[in-house]
């Protein structure tokens, strides 16, 4: 293709852009003033309403640290879903549970997602490979304990956390 022709197509497809611009005024300006689409900032994005805050945090798999953002009151089970990366160590293990993954949280979350009860446990008994309880005698009764990504509800509280992953012993069947 010689420049010459492509000179030409770029000034045609100029003045196409010139009449369409006479032919559709914009609304505020009239004839002559010029339309801007802008996208949201990150800001705008971020805060759509006082109840859709997006927290963001790190989940750490095998050695590398993501992040990860998310609304509040959303399944961690479903932000890591949705991520790129990780929804590869999220693995359905259910068609009725969906996605799942064997998460490590922090104490003070942990503090705040509260005791598990007996069925939590033993479904993370089940399903975790090497889980850790905050209450166990090997671990000297420290340590973040294990939770399904499904039992933890995203809340403001995980802004700047960091969240570990670990493996899934099988998938269950229901």
């Amino acid at each position: 293709m010689s420049p010459f022709l492509g000179r030409a197509a770029l000034t045609t497809a100029s003045r196409r852009r010139r009449s369409a611009a006479l032919l559709f005024p914009c609304s505020r300006g009239g004839f002559g003033s010029r339309c801007f689409v802008t996208t949201p900032t990150a800001k705008e994005r971020d805060f759509e309403g006082e109840n859709n805050i997006i927290v963001r945090f790190k989940v750490a798999l095998d050695g590398q640290r993501y992040d990860v953002s998310s609304p509040v009151n959303e399944k961690l089970s479903t932000v890591l879903a949705k991520h790129r990366v990780l929804v590869s160590a999220t693995p359905i293990i259910s068609p009725v549970l969906g996605h799942d993954a064997h998460v490590i949280v922090p104490n003070d979350v942990a503090t705040r997602l509260g005791e598990l009860t007996d069925a939590e446990r033993e479904k993370i008994e089940e399903l975790c490979v090497n889980p850790i309880f905050a209450d166990d005698d090997k671990n000297g009764g420290g340590g973040s304990p294990s939770r399904l990504a499904s039992q933890v509800t995203v809340h403001e509280s995980f802004e700047g956390k960091t969240f570990a992953m670990k493996g899934l012993n099988r998938i269950m069947r229901t």
